[in-house]
């Protein structure tokens, strides 16, 4: 899976986030690799992967069970 290099350091400095996202399916990691690399500008590129880090970090991604 192709994580881009903003999504590549900002998971090198979050463990958390790393590990979460690596417990993933590669279907699922992929998924979220397009949403950060999809994107034109760096600027963004580097939002959307400290966004996603953020949400893997405290269990807020889309589908994830709230209250547990």
């Amino acid at each position: 899976v192709d994580l881009g290099e903003e999504f590549k350091a900002v998971l090198a400095d979050d463990d958390e986030a790393a590990a979460r996202f690596f417990s993933f399916t590669p279907g699922r990691q992929r998924s979220m690799a397009v949403y950060v690399t999809g994107a034109k500008r760096t600027e963004t590129r580097l939002r959307r992967a400290l966004e996603l880090a953020h949400k893997l970090r405290t269990h807020t991604l889309y589908g994830d069970l709230r209250g547990e």
